[in-house]
């Protein structure tokens, strides 16, 4: 073992290799903000910024003229497995897909927008009042047709609408 270098633990190796392409525009700004000369001084600064431990830089005003630039650049920014992880949690939580667009619109000082949950709930409404007014449906079309129709079922139906519709005034 080599006397240099003390042994980290698993959990604080930088196992996780990201590597984020950049254009000439964006590593032009990332090295006008951050200090050292190579990329290996710059990547704890890069880290520290995605993670959320340093504050944005002001976003650059000619930005969204340079987003679909080719990007050449490439910097490494080594991660332990936990901040990768805190990485992935704070892309999926955001309307950016990965890791990358949601790490160079942080170095380009620009906060992604974060995603909207409240259609999650809208859709689990839509299903259950479809499912109430297939049931209500049903109840109609025996009426229709001369059937007798058990006043327990259709009373069952009113009442799950009523507490689907107690639910949505709750959560207003």
């Amino acid at each position: 073992m080599p006397a240099g270098r003390p042994r980290l633990d698993a959990k604080d190796r930088r196992l996780c290799r990201f590597r984020l392409k950049l254009s000439d525009f964006e590593n032009d700004f990332l090295k006008a903000q951050l200090p050292g000369t190579h990329d290996r001084e710059r990547a704890p600064h890069v880290r520290a910024l995605i993670m959320g431990e340093k504050p944005l830089a002001l976003p650059h005003p000619d930005y969204q003229k340079h987003v679909r630039d080719n990007r050449p650049h490439t910097i490494e920014i080594p991660l332990t497995a936990a901040e990768n992880a805190h990485l992935m949690k704070r892309v999926r939580g955001s309307v950016l897909a990965t890791r990358a667009p949601y790490a160079r619109s942080l170095i380009m000082g620009i906060e992604p927008r974060q995603r909207d949950t409240s259609g999650d709930d809208r859709a689990e409404l839509i299903r259950v009042l479809a499912n109430i007014g297939g049931n209500l449906n049903q109840i109609a079309r025996d009426v229709n047709t001369g059937r007798t129709v058990e006043p327990s079922g259709f009373q069952a139906a009113i009442d799950e609408l009523r507490d689907v519709l107690r639910q949505v005034a709750l959560k207003k």
